[in-house]
């Protein structure tokens, strides 16, 4: 390949930090030790970016845009402490970080651990991140409404979604929708999050028994007729009396269901 020559302007937060002559030939470690010559930053503590991309030491200039001038970013490495510190003492410095802060993996980790919703403002990429986003959850349950939808397909997600708020469930994918472990857990933590669960799942005798051992005011939301099956209500209100308002009519008077409820005939 020929060898053309090119001018690489290096800035860093501050500003422009110098400029580098040198070969489209170069890799990117050529570059860093040009720079390292000049500003006395050494090799190990730079981190170049084209963009948001990180460009990694093997890289040859060649793959990047061609052009005369090549315009790279240096990150010292101790400079992700920074933002992070930095974050500390204002929650919306993501929103206006460049885009290579905002697709740093270990950055936008830390930041999101101190603001949930900073996860508003992370790439694309970093969003959907599972650990990310989990981090940011467990901080601000908020912040899920900016997770990437195709975590709601992750069970591991889901599962740690809905122990933080079982509202969450109304997000999940069908297949935990109807997933009988996934519902009672959501439940537990907030009864109303079985309105979210399969109607086809509702409707199923067996998990409501399970259900109701549980919160016998889960009846609540039975469908396909429980709510008028004799050992479904029993089940119900031996685990809460209350459960007897959302037994069918013909039940809520029932000798050995009110006894059953505690209550006299």
């Amino acid at each position: 390949m020929e060898d053309v020559a090119v001018e690489v302007r290096i800035r860093g937060l501050g500003g422009e930090l110098c400029s580098v002559e040198g070969s489209r030939l170069w890799t990117a470690r050529q570059v860093q030790e040009a720079i390292a010559r000049q500003t006395k930053i050494p090799v190990q503590e730079q981190r170049l970016f084209h963009g948001s991309l990180e460009v990694r030491a093997s890289d040859h200039l060649r793959t990047l845009p061609a052009g005369e001038v090549l315009d790279l970013t240096l990150v010292r490495s101790h400079c992700k402490m920074e933002w992070v510190a930095r974050a500390k003492e204002d929650c919306w410095i993501l929103e206006d970080a460049p885009r290579w802060v905002r697709a740093d993996r270990d950055i936008v980790l830390g930041i999101v651990k101190l603001h949930g919703k900073a996860l508003e403002f992370a790439s694309s990429e970093l969003r959907e991140d599972r650990e990310i986003a989990l981090a940011a959850l467990q901080q601000d349950s908020c912040a899920l409404e900016f997770a990437a939808s195709n975590l709601w397909y992750d069970r591991d997600f889901v599962c740690a979604a809905i122990r933080q708020n079982g509202l969450h469930l109304i997000s999940a994918a069908e297949e935990f929708r109807m997933d009988p472990d996934v519902v009672l857990a959501a439940a537990s933590q907030n009864r109303a999050a079985m309105r979210f669960a399969s109607g086809v799942l509702k409707r199923e005798r067996g998990f409501i028994l399970r259900a109701l051992r549980q919160d016998g005011l889960l009846l609540r939301y039975c469908l396909g007729g429980l709510q008028g099956d004799r050992e479904v209500v029993l089940v119900a209100v031996r685990q809460n009396a209350a459960a007897l308002d959302f037994a069918a009519r013909e039940l809520q008077q029932d000798p050995e269901i009110l006894s059953a409820a505690g209550l006299t005939v």
